[in-house]
């Protein structure tokens, strides 16, 4: 048996990183554990005894881009104490910017792509490359993981509620078929979770306390079979839930179906309430489908989160009047919320690939990469023909504030 310890370095840049636990590294220990080898997950490694190190043979993170320096820095410290200790690399960034880490970082394994079965080779020292891209999982290996390790103690230092109840995280499926392309996730497919698979793990989230439940993926509201086969299993739980939908496909069936079976706020990437930006980011929806989408679930007693951004390619003062102009319709609602982040240009998408093409410049210099920090602050990277990068950071704060009610920057 090997003992692993994965930490999840700490988002600074946050109000709060203890809102909804990441779920990577809770997958990640029920798998390795199966096969007989012991996992800790650690979420605060900047107070973890560094001697302690010495008891485990595998040291992993798992993290997103902002949270990139502080992997970095921590692996450094150890690699000093302990430079024979297998470290490890996974997640979002190890993902996207797995050139850059082999390139300049002490991570003696770099892990993109699903990561079960590359940690488990790792642990049991059947591979030796560094760089580890392995073959997505099929559906049917997918499904027949166990579900991820949920602890109370480990849950309950997370606080985050829906309409009071208390609430964790989990998600119906895996990927993305959309074609969006500010994201890494765009054509990335979709593999679903089973009826079976997903009601055990909400019968493991009662059991934990919890009758709320945040789902994280993009694709819960994909579609209306996908919506009527999990809301019939939720209502039997009487568990309220939030979850993401799509303008494109949601109906007002899916809508009264989602409500009746317990959902209480649905989020949705708006992203402009100007066509010319929503037609160049390959969105594929109209800013008809938004109105219609926000009157769909308001009328049906949920809470309706628009996320829209800033500073996509061609944007001037046009396109953001038509952006203001779709938060203003709705702004006098109490149920009606939005997000307004500045668009950040991570790497692997369509548009920094092909930034040729577009009316749009990058300034990356030292920025950190999230796109929304402490009571909703943006970082801004871009500019457009049209529009400095002051410009964009002024008239985003501007309607943040003109409508601060609804701005979930300020929750």
């Amino acid at each position: 048996m090997k003992r692993v310890i994965i930490f999840i370095p700490r988002s600074e840049f946050l109000d709060s990183d203890k809102i909804m636990p990441p779920l990577g590294p809770l997958y990640l220990k029920s798998f390795i554990e199966s096969y007989g080898h012991e996992v800790e997950i650690n979420d605060e490694p900047e107070i973890f005894p560094i001697e302690e190190i010495k008891n485990y043979d595998i040291i992993g993170y798992s993290c997103t881009t902002p949270q990139s320096k502080s992997a970095i820095n921590h692996c450094k410290m150890i690699k000093k104490i302990f430079p024979d200790k297998k470290t490890v690399i996974g997640g979002s960034h190890a993902k996207y910017y797995h050139e850059e880490l082999l390139k300049n970082s002490p991570f003696d394994f770099i892990v993109y792509e699903d990561g079960e079965f590359a940690l488990l080779g790792i642990i049991e020292n059947n591979i030796k490359k560094r760089s580890i891209k392995q073959p997505r999982m099929s559906i049917d290996v997918m499904n027949n993981c166990p579900i991820p390790w949920r602890d109370k103690t480990f849950l309950n230092r997370y606080h985050y509620y829906i309409k009071e109840r208390r609430a964790t995280t989990a998600i119906s499926g895996k990927f993305c078929p959309m074609g969006c392309k500010f994201c890494e996730s765009r054509l990335s497919g979709l593999a679903l979770y089973t009826s079976e698979h997903f009601e055990a793990e909400l019968i493991d989230i009662k059991n934990k306390g919890f009758d709320a439940v945040m789902y994280y993926d993009d694709i819960f509201a994909i579609n209306l079979k996908h919506v009527k086969k999990l809301c019939k299993i939720i209502k039997s739980h009487d568990i309220y839930f939030r979850c993401f939908a799509h303008a494109k496909t949601f109906t007002n069936e899916m809508a009264e179906i989602l409500a009746n079976a317990g959902c209480k706020i649905i989020c949705w990437g708006v992203e402009s309430g100007h066509q010319k930006i929503l037609d160049l980011i390959g969105k594929g929806t109209t800013v008809e489908m938004n109105y219609e989408m926000t009157e769909k679930i308001l009328n049906h007693g949920m809470e309706a989160v628009a996320f829209c951004m800033i500073g996509l390619p061609g944007e001037n003062k046009e396109t953001i009047a038509g952006t203001e102009r779709f938060i203003a319709t709705f702004a006098d609602n109490n149920d009606f919320k939005f997000d307004y982040t500045i668009y950040y240009p991570f790497k692997k998408t369509y548009i920094y690939e092909n930034i040729e093409k577009y009316d749009l410049k990058i300034h990356l210099n030292s920025s950190m990469g999230y796109y929304k920090g402490k009571k909703g602050i943006s970082e801004c990277c871009v500019s457009t023909s049209a529009l400095t990068r002051k410009d964009i950071l002024t008239a985003k704060n501007e309607i943040c504030e003109k409508y601060n009610m609804g701005f979930t920057g300020l929750k």
